[in-house]
């Protein structure tokens, strides 16, 4: 799932799209798959603006599918700021480099 791109490989929207059956499958456990997509969209950096946002309403989307999170939105975006290093170290750890 995790792949690292560059903007101008042209492959964004692909993997944008490759994204969203992940989202919807269950097969994976829910905290996992809420952040592997969060880390995929945030790899990906499709948008100039409002990456980081959507990437957490990715994390609250999948927690809310699985019924994690049924009647509660969790401050996801108040503990990546309260852990920011460890944050920016996990998504870069999930990142390779690839030349197309």
């Amino acid at each position: 799932m995790l792949c690292c791109l560059r903007a101008s490989t042209g492959v964004c929207a692909a993997s944008a799209r490759g994204s969203l059956p992940f989202c919807n499958t269950d097969s994976l456990p829910t905290v996992t798959q809420a952040a592997l997509a969060h880390a995929q969209f945030e790899t990906i950096h499709s948008f100039a603006d409002a990456n980081g946002r959507i990437g957490r309403a990715l994390i609250h989307l999948t927690l809310r599918r699985r019924g994690l999170a049924a009647r509660v939105l969790p401050p996801v975006s108040l503990v990546l700021a309260t852990w920011s290093r460890d944050y920016i170290a996990g998504l870069t750890a999930t990142r390779c480099i690839r030349t197309p």
